[in-house]
């Protein structure tokens, strides 16, 4: 599993982590260690709470990378979620006029 990679990319500590899904940090602990494995339910969790697929929270990989976005794209759409929802619209209007004009 990712879930220390995960965590230290958002430099969180075991406690905040523990604290978000309601158990102790020692109880978390163990999920890095892999010597306890979270419920489904609790990876539901930290998926959606690290934005990133159940398949790729676990550690599966597929051939093709289709799926999957690059660090530039990442970066992008961290930005994008940080906009109220009205300054989303605005920029998915704004970049739909960088289309139209990249296509002239």
């Amino acid at each position: 599993m990712r879930l220390k990679e995960l965590r230290k990319k958002e430099n969180k500590t075991q406690e905040e982590i523990a604290k978000f899904l309601n158990m102790s940090q020692v109880s978390y602990g163990r999920y890095e260690l892999e010597t306890s494995e979270p419920t489904i339910e609790t990876l539901c969790k930290l998926a959606d709470y690290y934005h990133v697929s159940l398949d790729y929270l676990i550690g599966r990989e597929y051939e093709s990378n289709v799926d999957y976005i690059n660090d530039s794209e990442k970066a992008l759409l961290a930005m994008f979620r940080e906009l109220t929802q009205e300054n989303q619209v605005k920029a998915n209007g704004q970049v739909a006029d960088i289309l139209i004009n990249q296509k002239k």
